[in-house]
């Protein structure tokens, strides 16, 4: 009894005394075509794509992305290779309850300066916070330092590649933080903006582009350079690119930290996922690209301050899966897609017109995805509606 009577006083005085922060950390929002024309033709525009998963974000304290466009609306919605989103994106995303957004990617300069400084004008309207490019080279390599509630933050991005297009690096011109994997100078100095920032924060966030598409396992190479990351002074590090999903592991440093890091959320928003009419009595569809590009993990926790000590606390995930159908709207057909959580799709009463016929068939895939996803990522999962 004297035992329970301890542990409750210390838990009181945790709750007294301690500032909590809960962070969620979400994979690539990315822009195709044919998911835009989708967007853009319901009437809630991009928000539609946020539909079911607004609440989550909203009831946070912080909410991270990777946003993986440009966005401009001089130019007109491109899908890939080179994207572009119209700015009414960033006012989704912002309205779906994301604060922070990765703006380094291997997509950030796919429409080249105007892109950047449009990309950065839409992203301040909103008053995101936002790392990874800047209208000079000087700004887009500094960290964002903010703060909530009572915690400093740092947060830093930057990205292994630009997919090969020539950046020039000009005093005056906006730049993206490019730093490639194996150019061990770029890396190094990566790391030491890393680790002055985390000098002046309790926490440092850290969002770094790379890898190697459609692997669930990280490369060497990859693994690497972020456990660099993690030592250099990073308490978080959310890595992109892979489009699916990889490990999410503690990190002990040398100085005893333990990092968390996350080798890939896999995609949040995308029109990679079209398995759809592919689907039915095609059990190769199960271990597909196309199946683990639908699939992506919302990943939580606290960080919590305590007698003047930093602790990542109760990480866990909350799984999504993209589902594409075909809807009319307007008298046209579009191929539509809503990121929807994995507990929903499996409930005994799920239900949805869009893709009605198809729900068994949905539901199976889905069934075994999920076992796929616990057995990759080892940490609890959270069903949000139960």
């Amino acid at each position: 009894m004297k035992k329970i009577y301890i542990i409750s006083f210390l838990f009181i005085n945790l709750l007294i005394y301690s500032q909590k922060v809960t962070i969620t950390a979400i994979g690539d929002i990315m822009a195709h075509d044919n998911l835009q024309e989708y967007a853009l033709a319901n009437e809630a525009g991009y928000f539609v794509l946020f539909e079911k998963t607004k609440s989550i974000f909203l009831k946070d304290d912080l909410t991270i992305g990777n946003l993986e466009t440009p966005v401009c609306d001089t130019i007109p919605i491109k899908g890939f290779p080179q994207f572009n989103a119209k700015t009414s994106l960033v006012t989704a995303i912002k309205n779906a309850g994301v604060d922070v957004v990765s703006l380094a990617n291997n997509h950030s300069y796919d429409q080249r300066d105007i892109g950047v400084t449009s990309t950065i004008e839409a992203v301040k309207k909103e008053g995101l916070i936002y790392s990874g490019t800047g209208f000079t080279p000087e700004i887009a390599r500094k960290p964002v330092i903010f703060s909530k509630n009572g915690v400093i933050f740092g947060f830093f991005s930057a990205t292994f590649s630009i997919n090969g297009i020539n950046i020039i690096e000009e005093e005056d011109k906006p730049y993206v933080n490019l730093v490639p994997m194996e150019n061990e100078k770029r890396l190094e100095n990566f790391c030491k903006i890393i680790a002055e920032t985390k000098k002046t924060v309790d926490f440092m966030i850290v969002a770094y582009h790379c890898g190697t598409e459609y692997t669930n396992t990280p490369i060497e190479i990859q693994e690497k350079a972020l456990k660099k990351i993690a030592e250099s002074g990073a308490d978080l590090v959310l890595a992109h690119h892979p489009h699916v999903l990889e490990k999410i592991e503690y990190f002990k440093t040398l100085d005893k930290r333990n990092v968390l890091i996350a080798y890939s959320l896999g995609n949040f928003i995308s029109a990679q996922a079209r398995y759809l009419p592919k689907l039915k009595n095609n059990n190769q569809i199960y271990d597909s690209v196309l199946s683990k590009t639908a699939e992506g993990i919302i990943l939580q926790l606290d960080v919590v301050k305590w007698d003047n000590n930093l602790n990542i606390v109760n990480p866990r995930i909350i799984p999504i899966f993209n589902i594409s159908f075909r809807t009319e709207q307007n008298k046209k057909m579009y191929q539509g897609f809503q990121t929807t959580l994995i507990e929903d799709i499996l409930k005994d009463d799920f239900t949805d017109s869009r893709f009605e016929s198809n729900i068994p068939d949905i539901k199976k895939l889905v069934t075994y995805r999920f076992e796929k996803i616990k057995k990759l990522i080892d940490l609890p999962v959270v069903y949000e509606n139960k």
